[in-house]
C-alpha cells in the first residue's frame, strides 16, 4: 500500500540497468523475496507488489519455494497417472452425462478417425504440430465429418486440461470445428411447398405443413401424440424426440431443453389439422400422430422414401426435408417479423447462431426488397423483369 506521500509502505521496486524494474518484499516468514520476473514499468513493478500484499492479507500467500514444490509434485503426480488418448476416452464415455445418440456419434467419430492416431498417444505427449498434421490430412472430402471429429478432439483434450492433465490443450486451429456451408440454400416457393403437400399420402400431408409452418424438426414430428394437440387453444407442445442410435430409432426427450416448448398453430391449419385427427390418428391420448401403416413408430426412412417422391413430382428433387424447418425460421422473421428471441424461441433454439445458419433467400425476395426502396431512376415507368 502506499502512505500518504505516495510512497509505498509494503515492498520495494527499483530500476535495473536494462531499463526493466525489480520488485522485492519481506514475506511473512520474514525472508526477502525478489519477483521471478521484471517488469516494464514502475507501474507494472507496484501492480504485482499490490497482488502480492492482498495475497498476504487474505491468507492465500505462498513462498516462490513453496509454490515451486507444489508445481513439481503436480507434474510428478500427472506422470504417475498419465493416460493415452484411448484410456482418456474411456474414462470420458464411462462417465456419461450425455444423450446416447450423441455418444454414438461421439464414438464413432473417435473410433474412425482420432484412434487409428492419437489412441495410445499419451496425453501430454500430443502436440499442437501434430494435431495439425493430422487435421491437414482428415476427412478431406467430408467438410462436416471433419469439423465434428475435431471439435470432439477438442473438446476431449480441453476437458483433460480442466482435470489438469495438461497444461495446455492443443487444439489450436482456428475456426477448424466448424463446417460453413459452400452456398446459401434457396428456398422453395409457397407452391412449391404445397405441391410436395399434395403429393404426399394423405396420412403424411400434415407432417410437411408442420415441418414447413412451425420448424419442428422430423423427429420431434414423429414423435407427436393426440395429447400433445391442443385444438381450443391452437397448440402443439413439443414433449419428446426420435432419435437413432444403438441401431435402431427410439423415444426420448427433446434434443435440449430448449426444445421443450408450445408452438402455436396457424390458424388456417386448424381445420387440417382436426381432419388429420379425425381420419388418421387414434382415440387414446397416446396414439401416434404420423403413425406407420402397421400403427408402429414411423421409421425416418420411410418418411424420407414418401419425401423424396413428394418432392421430386412437386419439381424440387434437391429439398431437404430439413430444408423445411429452414423455410419456417425464415418466414417466422421476414414475413411474420419474429424478434430474433422469438424466432429461436419458436425453433426450440437456445443460440441466435443457429438462426442466422437457418436464415435462406427466398427466391424472387432480393428483388422485392430492392424494389421497395425510394425510386432513383430518371425513367419512372416500370419494366417488367422475370425473376431468375
Amino acid at each position: 500500500m502506499a502512505n500518504k506521500a505516495g510512497r509505498r509502505t509494503f515492498g520495494a521496486s527499483s530500476q535495473l540497468p536494462s531499463g526493466r524494474w525489480r520488485a522485492r518484499y519481506y514475506g511473512p516468514d520474514g525472508i526477502y523475496y525478489s519477483a521471478d520476473r521484471t517488469f516494464v514499468s514502475k507501474q507494472d513493478a507496484w501492480g504485482w507488489l499490490g497482488e502480492v500484499e492482498r495475497s498476504i492479507s487474505l491468507g492465500t500467500w505462498k513462498s516462490p519455494t513453496q509454490v515451486k514444490e507444489e508445481e513439481e509434485e503436480r507434474r510428478r503426480r500427472q506422470e504417475e497417472v498419465e493416460y493415452t488418448l484411448e484410456e482418456y476416452a474411456d474414462l470420458f464415455f464411462a462417465r456419461g452425462g450425455r444423450k446416447p445418440r450423441t455418444d454414438e456419434e461421439y464414438r464413432r467419430y473417435f473410433d474412425r478417425h482420432i484412434r487409428p492416431t492419437f489412441g495410445d498417444v499419451p496425453l501430454g505427449k500430443i502436440t499442437a504440430l501434430k494435431v495439425g498434421n493430422w487435421y491437414a490430412r482428415l476427412c478431406p472430402t467430408a467438410p462436416t465429418e471433419r469439423a465434428h471429429t475435431y471439435a470432439f478432439l477438442r473438446t476431449l483434450l480441453l476437458n483433460a486440461k480442466r482435470e489438469q492433465l495438461i497444461t495446455e490443450s492443443p487444439c489450436n486451429i482456428p475456426g477448424a470445428g466448424v463446417h460453413k456451408r459452400a452456398s446459401v440454400t434457396v428456398l422453395p416457393t409457397d407452391v412449391e411447398i404445397l405441391l410436395a403437400v399434395s403429393f404426399m399420402p394423405d396420412r403424411y400431408r400434415l407432417a410437411v405443413q408442420l415441418a414447413a409452418a412451425s420448424g419442428l424438426r422430423n423427429g420431434e414430428i414423429r414423435g407427436l401424440k393426440r395429447a400433445d394437440i391442443d385444438l381450443a387453444h391452437g397448440l402443439i407442445t413439443v414433449r419428446r424426440n426420435i432419435a437413432r442410435y444403438d441401431g435402431g430409432e427410439h423415444e426420448g426427450s427433446t434434443k435440449s431443453t430448449y426444445s421443450s416448448r408450445r408452438v402455436p398453430i396457424s390458424r388456417d391449419m386448424i381445420t387440417d389439422v382436426e381432419e388429420h385427427l379425425s381420419e388418421h390418428v387414434g382415440p387414446r391420448d397416446d396414439a401416434l400422430l404420423f403413425p406407420s401403416v402397421r400403427g408402429e413408430l414411423l421409421p425416418v426412412g420411410s418418411l424420407w422414401n414418401y419425401w423424396d417422391k413428394a418432392r421430386t413430382q412437386a419439381g424440387c428433387p434437391d429439398l431437404r426435408f430439413h430444408d423445411l424447418r429452414h423455410y419456417a425460421a425464415t418466414m417466422f422473421v421476414v414475413k411474420g417479423g419474429a424478434s430474433e428471441y422469438e424466432a429461436i424461441r419458436l425453433l426450440g433454439q437456445n443460440d441466435s447462431r443457429v438462426l442466422r445458419k437457418y436464415l435462406d433467400e427466398i427466391s424472387g425476395r432480393n428483388h422485392e426488397i430492392i424494389n421497395s426502396l425510394p425510386s432513383l431512376a430518371l425513367r419512372r415507368e416500370p419494366i417488367e423483369m422475370s425473376t431468375p
